[in-house]
């Protein structure tokens, strides 16, 4: 891997910011974006690849009686430092806006914070569009809301089986993590439509039958099969390591948070070899002694490494990125992060952009939209691929003297020029 020394940094990355300059914009803690014209839009990926949702129209409308379509949503549970839930949600809101179901939401409001550095949970945004009545056509109240609390036995509790019963006033349930998923799967009967998302492996998970079939007439899951796998090739492809280290809980939830099948199929095909650590602890340690033990792997690996993939697992958190980077830092390892900017602007090199959330967002608006027009859940195409953009943290670059190469920066859809502080919520 090449190297950049300190002095040269400032030589080389001046004259490409201000040659560049309709691209970069010199933030503080805000990501500087290419200009709409050279980014992949969700609108062309999903004309290209889903065809069938110009089948129905996107124009709102109230249903019978004028009243509103109620939507609830089911979330798996609340973990402070795994916002996957509520950036999934806010996609889906700002989608269903983008077409016109929803009035503008300032991209703040979804934040708990002026200074944005901290999403919402997914009750707090269906508060916030409640409060504010920001849709004439959907009702999205708190009283529709479910958390399972991370165990799906909850769904035996009578107020879930209130909320899907046939007296139930939902017209359409959003699904957010495997355990939804699962819980909505098993259902024989249930006539109320399901669009679920923030799955990692829905197929391996036993949520539909195949990539192409959900296996229930109500259900649809949004599937990306090769995610992971672009993001690995991105990562190889960039930085060229021979050695990967990746962290991950022993279990098969744990390689699947991970994405371990992925990375070792792509380990074969380029080449690289994965050094594995699994020496970590069950959620069920608790935070801290899950963080400080993540130290601990943080360290075996980066010995043993040239890279480092960070995957989702029991304490790596917002609040144990600084440790966890000055590990790697001191080692001069490339990082990147499955979680995406989230990660790149608190100081990860590489990561996918947020544009992600964006195409997803759009994708599952347009779902809702026909389905709530008639469209059988089941008979929704489930793929949805989403070609990845990069986001790169120039500081992080300066402080493990990688020369990141130039056409990278040029075609990066999220250049951080800061490393960004975690903000817990007040």
């Amino acid at each position: 891997m090449k190297r950049l020394l300190p002095w040269l940094f400032p030589v080389i990355l001046v004259p490409l910011l201000i040659f560049s300059c309709s691209r970069v914009k010199q933030e503080t803690q805000g990501p500087v974006s290419a200009p709409a014209e050279e980014k992949d839009t969700a609108v062309d990926i999903t004309e290209k690849k889903h065809s069938d949702l110009q089948e129905f129209s996107l124009e709102p409308f109230l249903k019978d009686g004028d009243q509103k379509h109620n939507i609830a949503v089911v979330i798996y549970g609340i973990w402070e430092d795994f916002p996957d839930y509520s950036e999934v949600f806010a996609g889906m809101i700002n989608g269903l806006t983008e077409i016109g179901w929803m009035d503008p939401v300032p991209e703040s409001d979804f934040y708990y914070g002026p200074d944005m550095r901290q999403i919402k949970e997914v009750i707090d945004i269906i508060g916030m569009i409640e409060d504010n009545k920001l849709s004439g056509y959907l009702n999205f109240s708190r009283d529709l809301y479910f958390d399972l609390e991370w165990d799906t036995e909850t769904a035996k509790s009578a107020a879930f089986v209130d909320l899907v019963s046939e007296d139930s006033v939902v017209d359409l349930i959003i699904a957010l993590g495997t355990g939804p998923g699962q819980v909505f799967s098993a259902f024989e009967n249930l006539e109320i439509p399901v669009v679920a998302d923030s799955i990692s492996d829905p197929l391996g998970s036993g949520i539909i039958s195949s990539y192409d079939d959900s296996g229930r007439n109500n259900l649809t899951v949004r599937v990306d099969p090769d995610r992971y796998k672009r993001q690995i090739r991105m990562f190889y492809d960039v930085v060229g390591f021979e050695r990967l280290g990746i962290i991950y809980e022993n279990t098969p939830e744990g390689k699947a948070y991970g994405a371990v099948n992925d990375i070792e199929l792509i380990a074969r095909e380029k080449g690289f070899e994965v050094v594995h650590n699994t020496n970590v602890l069950p959620v069920d340690a608790g935070e801290k002694a899950c963080e400080a033990q993540y130290l601990v792997a943080v360290e075996e690996v980066s010995k043993e490494s040239n890279a480092v993939y960070f995957g989702i697992v029991n304490g790596l958190s917002s609040r144990n990125l600084p440790n966890i980077m000055e590990i790697t830092n001191r080692y001069k390892l490339p990082t990147f992060s499955m979680k995406g900017s989230t990660y790149v602007k608190r100081g990860v090199l590489f990561g996918v952009s947020e544009s992600e959330e964006v195409a997803t967002g759009i994708y599952n608006a347009k779902n809702i939209v026909q389905i709530l027009r008639g469209k059988l859940p089941r008979s929704i195409n489930q793929v949805f691929e989403h070609v990845p953009h990069i986001a790169i943290n120039l500081e992080e670059a300066n402080k493990i003297g990688y020369d990141v190469p130039i056409d990278i920066i040029a075609s990066s859809d999220e250049i951080y020029t800061e490393i960004s502080t975690w903000a817990k919520n007040e």
